[in-house]
């Protein structure tokens, strides 16, 4: 398996398609366009490196071509799973490494727009830690996310601030009794975040979506879950983003009536993450969304993964619906039920220090390869939407959607560690 990546136009047609790897599996993660019109992968190599596993990152042009990709790594186990581009033309990259005889830490690299380490530094507790997701902020620095069981009895929610160097401006972990994580990111147009994850501490059923709302100090707003009372309902959320009004769109999976396993997740809240309409689509097999971003028309276009629907037994999956969620007469779309409960995980400051690493980085002889999937359309809401153009993902680029070989496993696996 190798890093895949396809390039489409507004209307979800394939401009082109490229995978990129080695004789093992290699497993893309997280893609962001550039400043430069190009683009930036970052995943987990077992192909290249000296560990069991190692991080990487490969730059593609606005054509597909590749320009850079840089091995990241020391003895033992790296992993990248978030990446931002910066305003520099570089990229940040964040994830977990672990130390040879040590626990896992949060991890991040920041790497300049000709792939060239700036810096990297570990940051650490006394038990496990990592990163899901880093994004840079306005005043240059940056926020990351993940989870930590350094700072108490289970694994809580963790937001690391930091300035431009990497070096700790601020840290806290959130949750409760029970396991408690966040996949996503965002600064907010009043300087504070909105983080997306999941809980097991609060909330109805086995994991249940949380949503926290910080000032810019990572002082608690609110915080809610969002779930259903059927013990059964596995639910959580992958990605976030605060919409043209002020409010919130979140995505990710839930087991809410679904006819077999998860369905992707689709969920419009208001700026206090009270729910104004929430959707599910899926089918009696696996099916669910990681990324989402507001076009142009006002509209939502999600990805992910189906194994329900295509050629393949999981295949990629692209979604536009309108500004209510709505696809029309759409069979594999419909109401989700879930509801949100106010929840009162405590916030603390945690105490990880921020050590600089100084882990070998390296060029891989990667195969750049064309490939030739097919699109399978679904449905279509009208004849008229399918003939004329749908208006472009602008947070996107010409409607650019990352596909991941091997995502589906790692989601399960994601989980499973939960």
């Amino acid at each position: 398996r190798d890093f895949w990546v396809l390039r489409l136009d507004a209307s979800g047609s394939i401009v082109w398609q490229r995978a990129i790897g080695g004789s093992l599996t290699d497993t893309g993660l997280e893609l962001v366009q550039t400043t430069d019109g190009g683009f930036a992968v970052a995943g987990i190599t077992f192909s290249f490196g000296a560990g069991s596993s190692e991080a990487w990152v490969v730059k593609l042009d606005a054509g597909g071509n590749l320009l850079w990709n840089r091995v990241i790594g020391n003895a033992d186990a790296d992993d990248f799973w978030g990446l931002a581009a910066t305003s520099d033309g570089g990229v940040i990259a964040a994830g977990s490494t672990r130390p040879a005889g040590g626990t896992f830490d949060g991890w991040l690299v920041k790497l300049s727009s000709a792939g060239a380490v700036s810096w990297q530094r570990r940051y650490t507790g006394a038990g496990g830690d990592g990163f899901s997701q880093v994004r840079q902020t306005t005043d240059g620095g940056y926020v990351a996310v993940g989870y930590t069981n350094s700072f108490g009895a289970a694994w809580d929610l963790w937001v690391v601030k930091t300035d431009a160097s990497g070096a700790i401006t601020w840290q806290r972990n959130y949750g409760g009794a029970g396991d408690d994580f966040a996949n996503d990111v965002r600064q907010t147009t009043d300087g504070g975040y909105i983080v997306a994850g999941t809980t097991d501490s609060f909330g109805y059923g086995a994991d249940d979506g949380w949503l926290l709302k910080l000032d810019a100090s990572g002082n608690l707003t609110w915080q809610r879950s969002y779930g259903d009372a059927a013990p059964a309902s596995a639910d959580g959320f992958y990605g976030v983003r605060q919409t043209s009004e002020g409010g919130y769109i979140v995505s990710g999976y839930t087991n809410i009536g679904s006819t077999g396993s998860d369905d992707a997740w689709l969920m419009k809240l208001d700026g206090s993450g009270n729910i104004t309409w929430q959707r599910a689509f899926g089918t009696s097999s696996f099916d669910y969304s990681t990324m989402v971003t507001q076009t142009a028309d006002g509209g939502y276009a999600l990805s992910g993964t189906t194994a329900g629907f295509g050629a393949g037994s999981n295949d990629a999956w692209l979604i536009k619906c309108d500004s209510g969620g709505n696809l029309g007469t759409c069979a594999m779309a419909r109401a989700a039920t879930a509801t949100t409960t106010v929840t009162a995980g405590a916030s603390a400051a945690s105490t990880a220090t921020d050590p600089a690493t100084i882990y070998a980085n390296s060029e891989a002889a990667a195969t750049l390869t064309t490939t030739a999937a097919t699109v399978f359309t679904i449905c279509a809401a009208a004849a008229a939407a399918v003939a004329s153009a749908v208006p472009a993902i602008s947070n996107l680029g010409l409607a650019l959607l990352m596909v991941l070989l091997g995502l589906l496993a790692v989601h399960r696996l994601r989980r499973a560690n939960q």
